[in-house]
Protein backbone atom coordinates (compact mmCIF):
# COMPACT_ATOMS: atom_id res chain seq x y z
CA UNK A 1 0.00 0.00 0.00
CA UNK A 2 2.82 2.43 0.94
CA UNK A 3 4.79 1.54 -2.21
CA UNK A 4 1.72 1.90 -4.45
CA UNK A 5 0.82 5.27 -2.95
CA UNK A 6 4.41 6.52 -3.33
CA UNK A 7 4.43 5.39 -6.97
CA UNK A 8 1.18 7.26 -7.71
CA UNK A 9 2.49 10.45 -6.14
CA UNK A 10 5.82 10.32 -7.95
CA UNK A 11 4.09 9.52 -11.28
CA UNK A 12 2.05 12.72 -11.13
CA UNK A 13 5.06 14.98 -10.57
CA UNK A 14 6.93 16.85 -13.27
CA UNK A 15 10.38 15.54 -14.14
CA UNK A 16 12.05 18.25 -12.08
CA UNK A 17 9.94 17.51 -9.00
CA UNK A 18 10.31 13.76 -9.52
CA UNK A 19 14.10 14.13 -9.38
CA UNK A 20 13.76 16.20 -6.22
CA UNK A 21 11.37 13.89 -4.35
CA UNK A 22 12.35 10.43 -5.61
CA UNK A 23 15.20 10.34 -3.08
CA UNK A 24 12.74 10.62 -0.19
CA UNK A 25 11.70 7.20 1.04
CA UNK A 26 8.64 7.59 3.28
CA UNK A 27 5.49 8.59 1.39
CA UNK A 28 4.40 10.79 4.30
CA UNK A 29 7.63 12.78 3.97
CA UNK A 30 6.92 13.41 0.27
CA UNK A 31 3.31 14.42 1.03
CA UNK A 32 4.35 16.77 3.83
CA UNK A 33 7.02 18.43 1.67
CA UNK A 34 4.61 18.91 -1.25
CA UNK A 35 1.86 20.24 0.99
CA UNK A 36 4.25 22.68 2.67
CA UNK A 37 5.54 23.92 -0.69
CA UNK A 38 2.17 24.42 -2.36
CA UNK A 39 0.31 25.71 0.66
CA UNK A 40 2.95 28.45 1.00
CA UNK A 41 2.53 29.28 -2.71
CA UNK A 42 -1.25 29.43 -2.28
CA UNK A 43 -1.03 31.70 0.76
CA UNK A 44 1.29 34.03 -1.14
CA UNK A 45 -1.22 34.17 -3.98
CA UNK A 46 -4.03 34.96 -1.51
CA UNK A 47 -2.08 37.89 -0.07
CA UNK A 48 -1.22 39.06 -3.58
CA UNK A 49 -4.90 39.08 -4.61
CA UNK A 50 -5.91 41.14 -1.59
CA UNK A 51 -3.05 43.58 -2.20
CA UNK A 52 -4.04 43.75 -5.88
CA UNK A 53 -7.61 44.65 -4.84
CA UNK A 54 -6.49 47.45 -2.53
CA UNK A 55 -3.91 48.78 -5.01
CA UNK A 56 -6.34 48.76 -7.95
CA UNK A 57 -6.82 52.24 -9.41
CA UNK A 58 -8.94 53.44 -12.29
CA UNK A 59 -7.05 55.01 -15.18
CA UNK A 60 -8.13 57.47 -17.86
CA UNK A 61 -7.09 55.50 -20.93
CA UNK A 62 -9.47 52.56 -20.39
CA UNK A 63 -13.23 52.38 -20.30
CA UNK A 64 -14.56 52.65 -16.76
CA UNK A 65 -16.84 49.63 -17.26
CA UNK A 66 -13.92 47.52 -18.45
CA UNK A 67 -11.99 48.46 -15.31
CA UNK A 68 -14.98 47.71 -13.06
CA UNK A 69 -15.13 44.29 -14.70
CA UNK A 70 -11.42 43.75 -13.93
CA UNK A 71 -12.06 44.69 -10.30
CA UNK A 72 -15.00 42.28 -10.13
CA UNK A 73 -12.78 39.48 -11.46
CA UNK A 74 -10.34 40.14 -8.61
CA UNK A 75 -13.25 40.13 -6.12
CA UNK A 76 -14.53 36.81 -7.51
CA UNK A 77 -11.07 35.27 -7.06
CA UNK A 78 -11.01 36.56 -3.48
CA UNK A 79 -14.51 35.12 -2.90
CA UNK A 80 -13.20 31.75 -4.10
CA UNK A 81 -10.78 31.93 -1.16
CA UNK A 82 -13.81 32.23 1.16
CA UNK A 83 -13.08 35.90 1.89
CA UNK A 84 -16.27 37.93 1.65
CA UNK A 85 -16.61 41.67 1.11
CA UNK A 86 -20.03 43.16 1.86
CA UNK A 87 -21.71 44.71 -1.17
CA UNK A 88 -21.72 48.19 0.39
CA UNK A 89 -17.94 47.87 0.90
CA UNK A 90 -17.45 46.99 -2.77
CA UNK A 91 -19.64 49.88 -3.95
CA UNK A 92 -17.77 52.26 -1.62
CA UNK A 93 -14.44 50.96 -2.92
CA UNK A 94 -15.47 51.56 -6.53
CA UNK A 95 -16.52 55.12 -5.68
CA UNK A 96 -13.30 55.72 -3.71
CA UNK A 97 -11.17 54.42 -6.60
CA UNK A 98 -12.69 56.81 -9.15
CA UNK A 99 -10.32 59.24 -10.84
CA UNK A 100 -9.86 62.64 -9.20
CA UNK A 101 -11.88 64.21 -12.04
CA UNK A 102 -14.81 62.04 -10.87
CA UNK A 103 -14.60 62.94 -7.16
CA UNK A 104 -17.56 65.33 -7.31
CA UNK A 105 -19.67 62.61 -8.90
CA UNK A 106 -18.53 60.12 -6.26
CA UNK A 107 -19.44 62.53 -3.45
CA UNK A 108 -22.95 62.91 -4.87
CA UNK A 109 -23.28 59.11 -4.74
CA UNK A 110 -22.20 59.03 -1.11
CA UNK A 111 -24.72 61.71 -0.12
CA UNK A 112 -27.70 59.95 -1.72
CA UNK A 113 -30.14 58.59 0.83
CA UNK A 114 -30.77 55.32 -1.01
CA UNK A 115 -28.03 52.73 -1.35
CA UNK A 116 -26.69 51.87 -4.79
CA UNK A 117 -26.20 48.17 -5.44
CA UNK A 118 -23.28 46.50 -7.13
CA UNK A 119 -25.50 45.83 -10.15
CA UNK A 120 -26.64 49.45 -10.37
CA UNK A 121 -23.31 51.24 -10.08
CA UNK A 122 -21.93 50.20 -13.50
CA UNK A 123 -25.10 51.52 -15.15
CA UNK A 124 -24.83 54.88 -13.35
CA UNK A 125 -21.13 55.18 -14.15
CA UNK A 126 -21.63 54.18 -17.81
CA UNK A 127 -24.27 56.90 -18.22
CA UNK A 128 -21.98 59.47 -16.58
CA UNK A 129 -18.99 58.35 -18.67
CA UNK A 130 -20.99 58.60 -21.91
CA UNK A 131 -22.29 62.01 -20.86
CA UNK A 132 -18.76 63.25 -20.16
CA UNK A 133 -17.52 61.91 -23.51
CA UNK A 134 -20.40 63.63 -25.30
CA UNK A 135 -19.71 66.90 -23.44
CA UNK A 136 -16.01 66.73 -24.35
CA UNK A 137 -16.86 66.20 -28.04
CA UNK A 138 -19.28 69.14 -28.00
CA UNK A 139 -16.74 71.30 -26.18
CA UNK A 140 -13.92 70.66 -28.69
Amino acid sequence: DELLCRGHILNTLSERLFDLFSGMKPTKEICDALEFKYRADEQGTNKYLIAKYFDFKFIDIKSLLEQIHELKVIVNKIHALKIEFPETFQVGAIIAKLLSSWKGYGKRFLHKSEDVTLEQIPKHLRIEEESRLRDNKNFV
